[in-house]
């Protein structure tokens, strides 16, 4: 059986000898060959050509024959893009198959969202530790990354129980909401523990204000980046000292 590449390698073949033979025709009838090519590779494109590169004598057999070779030159150029769209379309639908049949397959894992640099950092050590997770995130880009590099990801917003659905936040142990806004993170989280009710969630926290309300909604951890990085810098600083 013929694959679906054989045969599109085999129309551009035949395309490629249809351009080469239709200008051939017209430079037979005396017009340049720039002119006899560009004419003919708008014609098979389906563009309309300048008025006065139209051929004057249109009962001639080299420009009818020719004219027939274009319209079919057309006619594969539409099965070819045709045919390498739904190619491309098949090959998204496989890969997004295989990364919710895997994703599926998760139990008591992790769910992070989103895509920053505190979370590429957690799924980079939870990968080495070969810690099952996913990562949810709105931008496609940064999804696909996550994909490409051998990580489980989905596209969406995390506040929407659809997307945590995708993400099976219903087996999942762990919810860690990163977002730099207190409200995104209580959003995510009450619409997580909706779904999973014994969900343990670690959020970030942007306003110390902002902590009785972030633990209501059934946050277990809170952790302010700065405040983190102040107190790793101040260890570092008291055992330097303690050590002169």
């Amino acid at each position: 059986m013929i694959g679906l590449r054989a045969v599109q390698k085999l129309l551009i073949g035949l395309l490629l000898a249809i351009f080469i033979v239709s200008t051939l025709l017209i430079v037979y009838i005396g017009i340049g060959l720039m002119p006899a090519m560009l004419w003919n590779f708008l014609n098979i494109i389906g563009a309309t050509f300048p008025i006065e590169m139209a051929l004057v004598d249109s009962t001639n057999i080299f420009a009818f024959t020719s004219s027939v070779l274009d319209i079919i030159g057309e006619l594969i150029i539409t099965i070819l893009l045709t045919s390498m769209f739904y190619q491309a379309l098949g090959r998204i639908n496989i890969k997004r198959g295989i990364i919710a049949h895997r994703i599926n397959a998760l139990n008591r894992h992790i769910v992070i969202t989103p895509v920053n640099g505190i979370s590429i950092n957690i799924a980079k050590m939870l990968k080495k530790n070969r810690i099952p997770f996913v990562i949810i995130d709105p931008r496609r880009k940064d999804v696909e990354r996550f994909i490409e590099e051998g990580m489980l990801a989905v596209q969406g917003d995390a506040s929407q129980a659809s997307t945590l659905a995708e993400a099976h936040i219903e087996k999942a142990s762990n919810l860690l909401a990163l977002e730099e806004e207190d409200i995104k993170n209580v959003l995510i989280a009450v619409t997580a523990k909706r779904i999973n009710g014994k969900l343990r969630i670690a959020s970030r926290i942007k306003k110390s204000e902002d902590t009785a309300r972030m633990k209501r909604v059934g946050i277990n951890y809170l952790v302010m980046p700065e405040v983190a990085v102040g107190d790793e810098i101040a260890g570092f600083i008291f055992s330097m000292r303690s050590k002169q």
